[in-house]
């Protein structure tokens, strides 16, 4: 079976290839280095981190390294639902968490983890909720994922999943 390429993709490519590819005579044929650019994480959103790497070592998977293209994925999806007031992986005009998360990570596979908690959402409870329920507790625990997103504000949780970013 051919794995289905999303139509942003297709939509790229035609930009791509309608752009003329202008390499000036001196520049080098291939690129010299690549910036590295440092994500800073804030205190929530590390013990989020954390939490989820302590869960999977003790379950005796590898930790998972924070992706900015999920990172940003991750805060942004919480943001979007903290300013329209829905609680769900589709965006809040219904786009589905395939369609969004796109926009954001092109990863090879994605998934997703949420959680909500009034008063008070913490890294330890979040992670506890998710163990608590067959469907998280397997999407946490995935040999899949390689790296992560992660966003914990004063009610919600979010992780966003992803391989061969």
């Amino acid at each position: 079976m051919r794995p289905r390429v999303p139509p942003s993709w297709w939509e790229r490519l035609k930009r791509y290839a309608a752009t003329p590819c202008t390499q000036a005579p001196d520049a080098p044929e291939e690129p010299t280095e690549t910036p590295i650019v440092e994500l800073t994480l804030t205190g929530r959103e590390a013990a989020l981190r954390d939490a989820v790497n302590a869960e999977r070592a003790r379950h005796g998977l590898a930790s998972l390294a924070v992706a900015a293209s999920l990172q940003h994925a991750a805060r942004a999806h919480t943001a979007d639902m903290i300013r329209h007031r829905y609680f769900s992986h589709d965006w809040h005009n219904g786009a589905p968490f395939g369609t969004w998360v796109s926009r954001y990570a092109e990863c090879a596979t994605t998934g997703e983890i949420l959680a909500w908690h009034s008063p008070q959402q913490t890294a330890a409870n979040a992670v506890q909720q998710w163990l608590d329920s067959p469907g998280h507790r397997a999407a946490l625990l995935s040999r899949t994922w390689r790296v992560m997103g992660v966003e914990l504000t004063r009610k919600h949780a979010t992780v966003d999943f992803g391989r061969r970013c």
